[in-house]
């Protein structure tokens, strides 16, 4: 039976990628997506040994780019696949959408562990960037939560993105100009971030406890003076002279968990991102 299923949803992503407009005649959309197999072959930084930024959807070739159409087929909406297919190609980088749909999931998971709790009506996403989270989002629950998205400037890759989900017939987020000094959070708000860089996830995060919101973070650049006593605790400079840089991390996020009663910890694979925890 087990094997009857997995043909059947095999079938089932063979017959929807034929229909797309990334068809080619590669049976690897059969097989379920391996992010081993799919990563191996890839190019990487050389420092940290994560997808190289330089990775386009479109620079793909038909073997990644059916697996890929898998990857999304069994884990996002059939609306939100074909935005991601339609979106401008030079928006199309695969480290930020393997990056956007680990988080997206990662969020949907903590909401399903929610959804006994019926007060919660918005999603901010903090420091958008490209905003592909914040339409996840969108299309995922609209109209049952809404979704604003912020940041200190508009991107065009978060209009590239805007369109291609509109396009796709999805709902899309509210954008507010605004810095993370000036976001307004309730209780029944969730607020989500990724990478917020230098002292955003600081400024967010010392919002949320304060207005009892829930919050989900991938933290980026984490300042050690936000998380830790660097006098009472004789945190030198040099004192972080013997740890690796992700060694610093994953200390700084402990701290931040601490400081700020995480309740889970998360991980996304640190191929995909160095800044991985969540």
């Amino acid at each position: 039976k087990r094997h009857a299923a997995a043909r059947a949803l095999g079938d089932l992503a063979a017959t929807a990628f034929q229909t797309s407009h990334w068809a080619n005649d590669h049976d690897a959309v059969r097989c379920e997506f391996n992010m081993d197999y799919f990563l191996r072959d890839m190019p990487r930084r050389s420092m940290n040994g994560v997808i190289s930024p330089r990775v386009t959807i479109d620079s793909l070739g038909k073997a990644h780019r059916a697996q890929l159409f898998r990857y999304l087929h069994d884990r996002l909406a059939p609306s939100s696949v074909q935005a991601i297919l339609s979106v401008d190609p030079k928006y199309g980088r695969l480290k930020e959408l393997l990056e956007s749909v680990e988080f997206f999931l990662t969020v949907e998971r903590r909401i399903l562990q929610r959804k006994q709790d019926s007060s919660l009506q918005t999603i901010e996403d903090v420091a958008t960037g490209h905003g592909l989270v914040a339409h996840l989002l969108a299309a995922q629950y609209y109209p049952h939560l809404q979704v604003t998205s912020s940041d200190i400037v508009r991107r065009d890759s978060w209009n590239a993105w805007s369109m291609a989900f509109a396009n796709a017939g999805c709902p899309t987020p509210q954008f507010r100009l605004c810095d993370a000094q000036h976001i307004k959070l309730t209780n029944t708000t969730l607020l989500v971030c990724v990478h917020g860089c230098d002292d955003v996830n600081k400024i967010i995060l010392d919002k949320a406890k304060v207005a009892n919101a829930p919050w989900i973070s991938m933290p980026c650049c984490l300042k050690a003076t936000n998380y830790i006593d660097m006098q009472t605790s004789k945190g030198s400079r040099s004192s972080w002279t013997p740890l690796t840089d992700d060694m610093r991390y994953i200390f700084l996020c402990g701290a931040l968990a601490r400081q700020f009663d995480a309740t889970a910890v998360d991980i996304i694979d640190s191929r995909i991102t160095a800044r991985s925890i969540v």
